[in-house]
């Protein structure tokens, strides 16, 4: 249960879009990303900042317990984000995200792949302060690269954005 808790508050963190950002800044790890929480936190802090934001309503358990749930409404389209955190150390050292497009359909062809990835890169942008570039490799696949993390955007599926964030 703590584990789940710790999942929510990641996930509210936010994501309303409103702060600016210097796309030539390196990623700063001690900058918090989601209401206070970021890398380097304890197991412990991060499920009591958790328990605070989901009991406020703003964010509440995600995927089969394991995740945190937020919904964005702040985009052209609701975007449902779910996240978790990995450990190394006892410390937050990783960022999984997911991008979830409830309106997708096949017929809405406005929310097809190339508009996901973009939605996505913005709100990655938001939360991570640092701008994706296009991988040389695939088109739609995205990434950012500093001495301290490697971020990574890709598609998952066919109404859904897979984002790792992993501290080097």
């Amino acid at each position: 249960m703590r584990y789940v808790l710790l999942i929510l508050l990641i996930t509210s963190c936010g994501l309303d879009g409103g702060e600016e950002f210097d796309k030539q800044s390196p990623f700063d790890v001690s900058k918090p990303l989601f209401f206070g929480v970021g890398y380097g936190m304890d197991r412990d802090a991060f499920i009591d900042s958790c328990t605070v934001y989901n009991l406020k309503g703003e964010i509440r358990q995600g995927w089969k317990g394991i995740s945190v749930y937020h919904k964005i409404d702040s985009m052209k389209y609701q975007v449902d984000l779910n996240f978790f955190p990995d450990y190394e150390n006892q410390l937050i050292n990783q960022f999984t995200l997911y991008f979830g497009f409830p309106q997708w359909s096949p017929w809405n062809k406005e929310l097809d792949q190339n508009f996901q990835l973009q939605q996505s890169r913005l709100l990655i942008g938001e939360i991570f302060h640092v701008e994706l570039i296009r991988s040389e490799e695939s088109k739609n696949n995205f990434y950012y690269q500093d001495d301290a993390i490697l971020i990574t955007l890709q598609p998952e599926g066919k109404f859904e954005t897979k984002c790792v964030a992993k501290l080097k």
